[in-house]
Formats: C-alpha cells, structure tokens, sequence
C-alpha cells in the first residue's frame, strides 16, 4: 500500500512538510499493517518512519533524494559503477533487472528497474535503519514529441531477496495511487480550477471531493463517468438520493 493519495493522511497532518513528517507515523499507528509493503516518497524517508512499520510486521520501500544526501550518494554511486554497467540478460537471469514499457497518447515510456540484495556495505555505513535488506534504481526514459527524456530515481527496502519484478511492480502501484486519484479529481471535480485559500476551505472541500467521489465510485447502476453522474445528480432527484444513500452515517 501506497500512503500517497491515502486521504486520511490529511487528517493528521497540518500545512507544513515538517508537521507531514511527523504525523506519517501517527497514521501508521492507525492502520492495520500486517504482512504489507508500505511505499512512500522521499520525505517518508525517515530512520524513525522505517522502524514504525517494521515494528507494525511490514515491510517498506521508501524513496531516497536529497533529503538523505549521504545515503542517496552512496547508493547512486554503487548502481552507477556496479550495476548499470552490467549486461541486462546476466543482470535478467539473476533477478536483478526487469523492464516494461508503456505506449499512450503519442507518449512512450520505458522503465528499467534494477535491485541489489547484498547491502552489508550499506549496513555499516549508514546504521539505524531498522529492517534494510536492500536498494532498488528506476531508470525512466520518456519519449514525446520527438524528445526523449531519462530520469533516475533510487530506493531503499526492507524485503528480502526481492527482486527486480516485485520492486517495479510496488512502485508502479505507488504511483498509480497518486496519478489515478488526481486524475480523477481534476476531470470529475475540475479539482486543479479552485482557487480557495481563505482559511481551512481548501483543506474542508477536498475532504468533501473525496467523500463525492467515493459515493459515486460506489454506485453502480448507473454506467458513467463520475463527472457524468455528477451532473445526473443536479438534475435527478431521485439519482441524487440513490448516491447519497451510500453515506453511512451511523444514525439510525
């Protein structure tokens, strides 16, 4: 599980990223965690945030960027000089390199993962991550409009012996979360329109979209899209309470 795009994130946290940082392990208090693969961004990347969900019996992949300088230095370096370096088929039958490729919209995208098991080295030099059995490289390489692009992002995780398949596969859900929720926000909702700021209304309506969009998600009778069924509600009544009577409120 992804806690990106998990809406509950919002709330308990507060505006800035270093509230975020802190209420990250808050929220994992909360959840049943057992037997999962939590997967965060950079600014999860924490000493403390990775103990949390070993102690909560699952395992992590969190991204590493700047914010972890040393430890982004040494594992870039290592994929770099020992890795990236290697025939892909040797790397392939080990179980250290996987490929996919994605064609949409004019646009082609091939992500390389790559995966090293044997971290000790690692280990000794940046000690107190609790659970660390392994870093993991995405190469993305984006061509569009007759540009291509390459991109390199770096992990770190704590199953053992994963391999090149499972760890693109954790992070291609990862994002997914992410990108499916805004996508549907900004075209069911016109989410990326608003323009509120006074006060708490930005924060109060998103909560409000998630609600929305998960009512209509839920409500199956009707074969639209959420923003169809959105404009069914204002004009049918009867619609309208259909979707509205998915909201458990808990009063009888």
């Amino acid at each position: 599980m992804g806690l990106r795009g998990v809406p509950c994130f919002r709330a308990v946290t507060g505006d800035e990223k270093t509230n975020e940082i802190k209420a990250i392990p808050e929220l994992l208090e909360l959840l049943c965690l057992k037997g999962c693969v939590v997967t965060l961004d950079a600014m999860g990347a924490q000493k403390e945030i990775a103990e949390k969900i070993i102690d909560k019996e699952a395992d992590y992949i969190l991204q590493v960027k700047g914010n972890q300088e040393t430890l982004l230095g040494d594992i870039s370096l290592y994929f770099k000089e020992e890795m990236f370096p290697r025939p892909k088929k040797e790397l392939e039958k080990g179980g250290w390199y996987w490929k996919e490729t994605d064609f949409g919209h004019g646009r082609m995208e091939i992500r390389e993962y790559y995966v090293e098991n044997d971290v000790e080295w690692l280990r000794k030099n940046h000690s107190g991550w609790k659970g660390l059995k392994g870093i993991g490289a995405c190469m993305a390489t984006v061509t569009e409009n007759g540009k291509t692009t390459t991109a390199v992002s770096y992990s770190i995780y704590s199953q053992e012996d994963m391999r090149a398949e499972e760890y693109g596969k954790s992070k291609r859900a990862h994002w997914g979360i992410g990108n499916s929720l805004h996508w549907v926000l900004d075209i069911g909702f016109r989410e990326d329109d608003s323009r509120m700021q006074a006060g708490n209304a930005a924060e109060n309506v998103n909560v409000l979209r998630h609600i929305g969009m998960n009512l209509l998600k839920q409500e199956k009778s009707c074969r639209m899209g959420i923003a169809s069924k959105r404009k069914k509600c204002g004009y049918d009544q009867n619609y309208l309470y259909k979707v509205l009577s998915g909201l458990n409120t808990g009063i009888e």
